[in-house]
């Protein structure tokens, strides 16, 4: 009886292994009550490791036959091998204040981290969609957003005793409207990768159904929604039979944007020596962002 050409598996990092390079340049200053800081960071991974099919036949507009691929007797070849790179370039910027009055923390990244094996969360890397084209997967590292700004503030109330405003309050008043503090904490940034796909189709004549199509526009919706947060008329399956993979690259839509904001009111009441009781009233996600 007839039986299907069986598939194969190899991780093979013979030709060495990952590694990676790290360098930083850092500026510090204090102003007035404020300490800054800006720091420029690199880093570059060589030698990745990164999946490829080693028997997957070149893109052809003939029709796919098994007895395209290099080695007609097996189907897949799945190979890992370090043929992968990687490089980040970051600018961070800190700015921070204690005092008596506020107690603030604000920090905000800029990044940009471009691959030709993303991560996809175990060993080896992504397969490449074009065992014989690494460079069409050079893109954005999908989880590595563009900016991020982060921060925390405690703002003391100025009202009660030891504070500004009236610091003789009566000391029943004082239990009720002196003494609060304020926490606020905010996490802005924006959106993660993605990739545009279609499936159902083999335009390559590679026997790999689906993957990234032609690009004909930019991609942007003019009004974005959870809905339809990108344009699907920019882009378009290859026509069949084209012999070709398709145009369009990999993390090139912006995903939607991370916005939260947290809110804390907090009130720690002296009782009998040393005891404290701590009141703390804590809102999350305060805008519902």
């Amino acid at each position: 009886t007839a039986t299907s050409p069986p598939n194969v598996s190899a991780i093979l990092p013979g030709v060495g292994y990952p590694y990676i390079q790290q360098w930083n340049l850092t500026l510090e200053k204090a102003v007035a009550n404020f300490g800054l800081r800006a720091s420029y960071i690199g880093t570059k991974g060589t030698m990745l490791l990164t999946g490829r099919n080693l028997n997957q036949p070149p893109a052809s507009t003939t029709p796919f036959n098994q007895n395209r691929r290099p080695y007609p007797l097996y189907q897949t070849i799945s190979f890992g091998d370090n043929g992968g790179n990687s490089i980040y370039h970051g600018l961070q910027m800190e700015v921070k204040r204690r005092t008596r009055g506020l107690d603030l923390f604000a920090g905000y990244t800029w990044s940009n981290n471009i691959t030709d094996s993303p991560d996809s969360g175990g060993d080896v890397g992504s397969t490449l969609a074009n065992t014989y084209d690494r460079k069409a997967e050079r893109g954005r590292e999908p989880y590595a957003i563009k900016q991020r700004l982060v921060g925390n503030v405690i703002w003391p109330i100025p009202v009660g005793r030891g504070r500004r405003a009236l610091p003789a309050l009566p000391s029943a008043l004082n239990h009720v409207l002196g003494g609060w503090d304020t926490v606020w904490t905010f996490f802005v940034e924006t959106g993660r990768w993605l990739t545009p796909t279609f499936t159902g189709s083999d335009p390559s004549n590679t026997n790999t159904i689906g993957g990234r199509p032609d690009r004909l526009a930019n991609g942007k919706a003019a009004n974005p929604t959870i809905a339809r947060w990108f344009d699907p008329t920019a882009f378009a399956v290859p026509p069949a039979n084209a012999g070709r993979f398709g145009s369009s690259g990999r993390s090139i839509l912006e995903g939607p944007p991370f916005r939260v904001l947290h809110f804390g009111l907090v009130r720690a009441f002296a009782l009998r020596d040393p005891l404290k009781m701590r009141f703390e009233l804590a809102v999350r996600n305060l805008f519902n962002h």
